[in-house]
Order: structure tokens, then sequence, then C-alpha cells
């Protein structure tokens, strides 16, 4: 018998949800991949960019991946302004101007998940993969803590800035010991999981593990822990 059950309501975000703290919509993370293509010395990748009318850069993302006229070094250069384009997004949530009312808000919102009879566990799932909830969740004193399965970090849940994670976090090449953990009880009321990878994350080959682009499926089946 599990010593937790899952709480009667769970909560699911996307872009729209850090959109409010400054995150960025579908057309304005093109946007935002386009200037990180301005220094690079391949017209071809911003070529793509503006044939595609629907700015859809996950699209172009896939279309860079299996287009067989563009050099492997083209391909890290939009993968690279792609990622960089996320860690700019990132840099905005960390305004000093801005972070404590970023906090208040959030950290009342997501209480509302943590469940109310003590065997309850909460579930924050997400679709993005930014390190807001990194940054801005830090429990209060004797409230529920937040862990993601799996994976730590000292440098998490103490609104500090984030960006200097390019070390990255290592994924394990198995899900089983995260798996038998999930259910255990512990002060972690509140289970985060990032469904499509995430900033900083990498996985044991020390690729980047975000999922992006319109072959999630088969992305996340090569990641034990997605």
């Amino acid at each position: 018998m599990r010593s937790l059950e899952p709480a009667k309501n769970i909560l699911l975000t996307g872009a729209g949800f850090t959109k409010t703290f400054g995150g960025f919509l579908a057309g304005e993370m093109w946007a935002a991949i386009l200037n990180e293509l301005r220094g690079v010395p391949y017209p071809s990748l911003r070529e793509l960019m503006f044939d595609d009318k629907d700015l859809d850069y996950e699209r172009v993302y896939d279309d860079v991946l299996r287009n067989r006229q563009l050099t492997p070094a083209e391909k890290d250069a939009f993968g690279r302004s792609m990622h960089g384009a996320y860690s700019r997004m990132n840099d905005l949530f960390t305004d000093p101007m801005r972070t404590a009312e970023f906090a208040a808000v959030f950290q009342a919102f997501v209480s509302w998940f943590c469940g109310v009879e003590e065997r309850d566990l909460g579930f924050y799932f997400t679709l993005n993969q930014d390190l807001f909830v990194e940054t801005f969740y830090t429990p209060r004193a004797g409230g529920s803590r937040l862990r993601l399965p799996g994976l730590s970090s000292p440098k998490w849940f103490k609104r500090e800035p984030l960006s200097l994670l390019e070390e990255g976090i290592a994924l394990p090449p198995s899900a089983d010991e995260a798996a038998s953990e999930l259910w255990r009880k512990n002060p972690s009321r509140l289970v985060y999981i990032k469904l499509h990878g995430s900033l900083g994350w990498r996985s044991s080959d020390g690729s980047s593990v975000m999922v992006i682009g319109h072959s999630k499926s088969a992305q996340i089946q090569e990641e034990p822990l997605l």
C-alpha cells in the first residue's frame, strides 16, 4: 500500500503561464531565436526562419535537423541560438526589480495544489523548459517542499539567478530509483515534473535534454526519466 495518494487537483502549465511573468509565447520565441542568429555566419538559417510563415520555430528546428543540405556546423549553430533564446528568456525572470513580486504571486498560486490531507501528494506538470519554478519556489517555514523526481541541485529554490547552469544537471541512466521514491512519505509534498525536459539538463552523452520540435514522442522515449 502506498504511503501517499495523489491530491485531488493537479496542475499543468505551458507557455501561457510564464508569459504572465515575462516569458515568451511561440511567436516571441521565434523572434528571440532570430535575434540570436544575427551574429551567426550562416544566412541559410535565417532564410529558413523567414520561410516559415507561421513563425513556428519548432517546425524550423525539425527542418534544420532533417535538412541534408546543411552542415553539422550550421545545425549546431541553430541549436546554440535556440538555447541562447531560452537562456535569455530565463534571465528576464531574475530581474531584481520584480523577483519579490513574482515569488509572492507564484508561491500563493502553487500552494493550492499541495493537497489538504496528510497523505496527499501534489503534482505539478509543465510543458515549459525554463527555470522559473526552480528560481521562485521557496517553501515557507513549515510549508510544503517541492521536488523533481530523480534530480536535485543545491542551486534550486533559493530565489537566485539560475542562468549559470551551463555545466548541466545530469539525468540518471535509469528511472527506476525515481519511480520507487515517488510515493514514499517525505517532506516534499509537491512533485514537479517537466514533461519536455529542461534548460540546463544533460543526457548521459552530454547532449541537451530539451524536447523541442514535432517529434516529441520519439525524443521522450529516448530518455528514461522523461
